[in-house]
């Protein structure tokens, strides 16, 4: 009997979508598999994509590593979550900072989540 293998990369050539280019309602469904420091010594978030949509009609190349930008929100999300863990990020636009260091600024919104898979209960079905 041959042995057949699916192949699940999971680091390799990364894609970027700038969060500039995001609409509200974009989102991705990824599993967290890595950080990278960037060149403004960043960290930046990389999900292995499962699933998203974008506005704009943009496609990630498959089999490729959605790498996230720093943000603000995004690295305060971040620190709590585990390598391995799937996530959802639904993109909520911009909105201005209306204190702080950075006041009057435009700051990305996103809502973060993690998602659990349940097992269904078919004792009854």
């Amino acid at each position: 009997m041959a042995r057949v293998f699916k192949k699940r990369p999971l680091n390799g050539p990364k894609t970027y979508k700038a969060w500039k280019e995001w609409q509200e309602g974009d989102y991705v469904v990824g599993k967290f598999v890595a950080t990278s420091i960037d060149k403004f010594k960043k960290t930046n978030w990389h999900l292995e994509l499962i699933e998203y949509k974008f506005k704009d009609g943009t496609k990630l190349p498959e089999n490729k590593v959605l790498g996230l930008n720093s943000t603000a929100l995004l690295d305060k999300v971040m620190e709590g979550v585990t390598i391995g863990e799937v996530l959802q990020i639904d993109y909520d636009g911009t909105e201005t900072l209306t204190s702080g260091p950075y006041e009057g600024n435009e700051s990305h919104s996103m809502i973060i989540s993690i998602l659990e898979e349940e097992e269904l209960d078919t004792d009854g079905l």
